[in-house]
């Protein structure tokens, strides 16, 4: 499943993707009929779900060599801290080196793969800093200069925060990490950086 949000744009009476279905499909398992969320991305022209395809792929693959991954990291919450951070590393809480240098990208795209069985907080965001590396809380921690708030992310869906959505991701940028809210249950993320260089 796929979750494309198309945040800040138009007015109130535009269809956001948390007041639409998504597309499902029934298929039977060990006898039984279960429903199981198709890979999809919100259209803001449609203002629905579009099944993702070779004809509807991602952002990362119609940009095909101008955008490069970054840097990819995955890991588990474990409900031992209240915050838990995905950037140049993973950790539970702020310490260590976990900001990810994005400075010399004129652009970034963001995906969030939610791996687990439960879904993430309601309060996660990508935190911007002032600095390339260091520490995302604390007293050694760089400034934040700007935030974004992510919706919460199902259990097997995958979050595509892009500039379009979100037009912070575009512009002047130094430091980034996703960072979420842990939970008592285990939340297993993978989180991928993609940028467009200047």
């Amino acid at each position: 499943m796929r979750q494309r949000l198309g945040l800040g744009k138009g007015g109130d009476d535009m269809a956001k993707p948390e007041d639409k279905p998504m597309k499902m499909q029934w298929v039977e398992i060990d006898g039984r009929s279960t429903p199981i969320v198709l890979p999809q991305i919100w259209d803001h022209d449609k203002e629905d779900w579009i099944v993702t395809s070779t004809d509807n792929p991602l952002p990362t693959q119609v940009t095909g060599s101008i955008v490069e991954k970054i840097n990819e990291v995955e890991g588990i919450s474990d409900g031992t801290s209240r915050s838990v951070y995905w950037g140049a590393s993973f950790h539970h809480g702020g310490g260590g080196n976990v900001i990810l240098d994005v400075s010399k990208y004129k652009e970034i795209l963001v995906v969030v793969e939610n791996l687990g069985d439960v879904s993430t907080s309601d309060t996660s965001e990508l935190r911007f800093f002032t600095s390339k590396s260091g520490p995302a809380e604390g007293i050694n921690s760089p400034k934040i200069y700007k935030t974004i708030e992510l919706p919460f992310i199902e259990a097997g869906a995958t979050l595509v925060a892009t500039s379009e959505d979100y037009s912070e991701l575009k512009g002047f940028l130094i430091g980034v990490v996703y960072r979420s809210w842990a939970r008592r249950e285990d939340v297993h993320l993978k989180v991928t950086f993609w940028g467009r260089k200047y």
